[in-house]
């Protein structure tokens, strides 16, 4: 897979991804009002368009995701995830919190922001009825209210991991600082007590979490799992690269 490249835009190049940002809002007249109030952000891979973004700057130190668009063939890949992922890291300079809006029927759209760490905020109701002209619809339900999110930028992300260990264990655990904890496990005086008795010979599994509570309850998830349940799990790491999917994933110690 080609490299991907992160850049933003200036104002005489937005325009030429329209089509892009249309997938995620069809309404160009409501595109064109943040369209030209926001920063608008592009991916490539090699020298194809895979995603795009708008992100307007709000007042107290807040920001909004208003465009979120994943070209078509790109899509389940991750793609948005690393984009709303990166936007966080620029952002969190400037601005506390981040807002998204979603439709009321958007089930799955609303699941992959609050995997990103997102929480509710509020509801502003007959939003769709009232702001567009034609009807919108998902999954055969017509969208009424908006449903807003908003997420903390300044909380310090987390990731779950899983271990294999010399005698083929696997050790489940949770950290804010992925590179420095598996020092401490390969060490084996500053790890947990069942790695230094069962030392590990490799990082099996990781998935990326946006703050401690998702963490401890995604570690919490893990070890309720049967074992031939956390092989599958180790088995997707080496393969995916899905919202949570982390670069250490098949990362030897």
């Amino acid at each position: 897979m080609p490299k991907e490249k992160f850049e933003r835009l200036r104002e005489a190049e937005k325009r030429d991804y329209l089509e892009l940002l249309l997938l995620a809002d069809p309404e160009r007249a409501m595109l064109e009002r943040y369209l030209t109030a926001g920063d608008m952000y592009l991916v490539r891979q090699g020298d194809a368009p895979v995603g795009a973004a708008v992100v307007l700057r709000l007042e107290g130190e807040r920001c909004e995701l208003k465009n979120l668009a994943v070209a078509p063939e790109y899509q389940r890949r991750g793609c948005g995830g690393r984009l709303v992922r990166r936007l966080f890291q620029l952002y969190a300079g400037d601005c506390a919190e981040m807002l998204v809006g979603t439709g009321d029927c958007s089930r799955g759209t609303l699941c992959f922001y609050q995997k990103l760490g997102f929480i509710y905020s509020h509801t502003v109701e007959q939003f769709f009825i009232e702001h567009y002209p034609e009807p919108i619809f998902e999954d055969g339900l017509q969208l009424r209210d908006m449903i807003y999110l908003k997420r903390n930028l300044r909380e310090k992300p987390c990731f779950v991991y899983m271990l294999e260990c010399e005698d083929g264990s696997l050790y489940t655990g949770w950290t804010n600082d992925l590179a420095a904890r598996m020092r401490a496990h390969a060490g084996g005086i500053k790890g947990a007590k069942y790695t230094r008795s069962n030392p590990p010979v490799r990082l099996a599994f990781c998935e990326w979490c946006p703050d401690r509570s998702h963490a401890m309850r995604r570690e919490a998830a893990i070890k309720r799992l049967s074992r031939a349940q956390k092989l599958a799990l180790t088995e997707q790491a080496a393969s995916l690269d899905g919202i949570f999917h982390h670069q250490f994933a098949d990362t030897d110690l």
